[in-house]
């Protein structure tokens, strides 16, 4: 059995990752999927709250 060299290796690895790049995502598409609201944070005692929290869960659609 033939063992392939490091180079063809590295040959390989280098086509494999630009394949990957090929296929993400543009970073400016992802960033316009949605705004956050700006955060209305209150200091109550030795608490803080955020007034708008359920806001923000639902821009993220996450459970509060």
């Amino acid at each position: 059995m033939v063992k392939p060299s490091n180079v063809e290796l590295l040959y390989n690895y280098d086509k494999l990752l630009e394949r990957l790049y090929e296929k993400l995502p543009t970073r400016g598409a992802r960033a316009s999927r949605f705004e956050l609201p700006r955060m209305v944070v209150e200091r109550v005692g030795g608490k803080t709250i955020i007034r708008n929290f359920r806001q923000l869960c639902d821009v993220v659609r996450r459970e509060p």
